[in-house]
């Protein structure tokens, strides 16, 4: 019997260690985010740069593109979309990186998990998400 009791007390010691070093966001978020990209009229080409000028990806309307939510440990990652069509005027899109709201739990719903928000979510970037989608209306010239 005691063995049982024994057995019991080390899990529920492993599994409260292990609840208290985790953290939400780095649970319910992952670092990369997929990002729907669509226009009217469709068939537009687009690319994305990131906040350097790089350019992270090239594509034509519908696509889906996935991106890193974290340029570092707590740099959020800014991408720009260009929607280009002949006899169209251009358009960029700004992809506003924000906080998780799963960040904000790691305070708000256990106070131990100031070990997530400080270290774990800006170490996995976790702790940003990106809009499902960015969507252009393009206007004839």
């Amino acid at each position: 019997m005691f063995k049982n009791i024994k057995k019991c007390l080390v899990l529920m010691l492993i599994c409260s260690t292990v609840a208290l070093l985790t953290s939400c966001a780095s649970i319910m978020e992952t670092p990369m985010h997929t990002v729907r990209i669509d226009s009217e009229p469709q068939n537009v080409n687009y690319t994305i740069t990131d906040e350097a000028g790089d350019k992270v990806a090239t594509g034509t309307t519908p696509d889906s593109v996935i991106l890193r939510t974290s340029a570092g440990i707590f740099q959020k990652s800014r991408y720009y979309v260009d929607f280009e069509l002949p006899g169209y005027e251009s358009q960029t899109n700004k992809l506003n990186t924000k906080i998780s709201p799963w960040y904000w739990a790691n305070l708000i719903v256990y106070f131990p998990g100031f070990l997530g928000a400080l270290v774990i979510d800006p170490f996995t970037g976790a702790m940003f998400t990106l809009p499902d989608e960015t969507h252009a209306a393009m206007e004839a010239q």
